[in-house]
């Protein structure tokens, strides 16, 4: 056999009784002449190992002998110089815990995301990540690029809508955004985000393409099936998903009163981010619908009820997925919000950020009704791979960059 031939090792499990076998993969473990051997494929114990093949990556030559698969040759590629893999290291951390199967779970899941927008007829679209105004929600915090004046993107949101605004009816962007001091469990500082706007589409079509979207991608990564264990819990991502509405919401998971709460703008956005979201989308994601228009976003108000706006944020396990508006086109409007987020940033000490006036001219210059929207990517791979931290979806996050 060359090095050519080489098999991945979860072929191992198929191959029968004196079957020849030429694998490469990392020996992670080795206890009694048995070693954990892995490789992107996944992993299978191969006998005919040393301590001296602990932590190495190898080269092995091998039959199954007795139903077992057994190592006749061993050449060592690389080894760690102090004999075992550092504790913190990143061959320790991906293989040691599968982390490369959800590497690779995780660029199907991209596979399948884009595939899902070309067949609906979506222009993949880049836009800058260097921007002038990165994003003027509140609850917001955007890095800084030193000696030029400008920001990292928290979303590609504003440079989209101008896209949109110039005739190009459907895009779709997976990109980078960042977010300064976000870190936990859900949430890195650099993200990866795909957005998406359809002219001429309500908020109820964006939803619907939502469920869809998302139950395509799950499908993907488990044999057409919509159904998933994560974190001990089952979740079905079949469309339709349940809608409830802002008020139903806090009055059925926090027993709280909408009216009373919008009198205290910081206390309602605590019941919601801590009490009310993290019930949402058990045994089957979950739509928060009619938001409040005080928190209206760049969502245009509810055609028929103008206290509250087509804003819809999708949640599976309290996991948020994605927020998406029908969007906003007034110009006069938009402003208006504008001066209120500056002037709200003021109060709170926060940075003065300059209003992007390219955005409102687009608005000025006429932009169709639309919907849009925006899910975070690591997170639908973080349900797909039915894993609890989105460090279990990245290669290298940010805080280990």
């Amino acid at each position: 056999m060359t090095r050519d031939s080489v098999s991945p090792i979860a072929a191992l499990a198929s191959l029968g009784e004196g079957a020849a076998f030429f694998v490469r993969g990392r020996a992670l473990e080795v206890h009694a002449g048995v070693a954990r051997l892995v490789d992107a494929s996944g992993e299978f114990p191969v006998v005919g190992f040393g301590d001296e093949h602990r932590g190495a990556l190898v080269l092995v030559d091998g039959s199954i002998r007795n139903g077992r698969p057994v190592a006749s040759a061993i050449e060592i590629l690389a080894a760690p110089r102090s004999g075992t893999l550092a504790p913190d290291g990143d061959v320790r951390r991906l293989l040691g815990r599968g982390g490369i199967g959800h590497v690779v779970g995780r660029a199907r899941a991209l596979a399948a995301l884009r595939s899902f927008f070309e067949a609906r007829g979506y222009l993949e679209v880049e836009t800058p990540t260097i921007v002038t105004n990165p994003g003027m929600d509140v609850h917001l915090d955007a890095y800084r690029v030193d000696g030029t004046g400008k920001f990292l993107a928290t979303s590609p949101e504003y440079a989209m809508k101008r896209l949109v605004a110039a005739g190009l009816e459907r895009i779709v962007q997976v990109t980078r955004s960042y977010r300064r001091d976000e870190s936990g469990d859900v949430h890195e500082p650099e993200f990866t985000i795909c957005e998406w706007y359809r002219a001429g589409a309500t908020a109820d079509e964006l939803m619907v393409e939502t469920e869809t979207l998302v139950a395509h991608v799950v499908a993907a990564l488990h044999g057409g099936s919509t159904r998933l264990v994560r974190d001990g819990r089952a979740i079905d991502v079949a469309p339709p998903w349940p809608r409830l509405s802002v008020r139903d919401a806090l009055r059925i998971h926090a027993d709280a009163d909408l009216d009373a709460l919008l009198e205290d703008p910081d206390e309602l956005f605590r019941v919601l981010g801590f009490v009310v979201q993290p019930k949402l989308g058990e045994g089957r994601p979950e739509w928060l619908v009619d938001w409040p228009i005080a928190l209206a976003s760049l969502a245009r108000p509810k055609p028929g009820d103008a206290s509250v706006a087509e804003r819809f944020e999708a949640y599976a396990q309290g996991l948020e997925l994605c927020n998406g508006f029908g969007e906003l086109t007034c110009p006069i409007e938009q402003r208006r919000r504008f001066d209120a987020d500056l002037a709200e940033r003021a109060a709170l000490g926060k940075e003065a950020l300059p209003i992007d006036e390219r955005f409102l001219g687009a608005l000025e210059d006429g932009m169709p009704p639309c919907s849009g929207n925006a899910l975070g990517f690591d997170r639908l791979a973080m349900l797909a791979l039915g894993v609890r931290t989105i460090d279990d979806v990245l290669s290298i996050g940010a805080r280990r960059s």
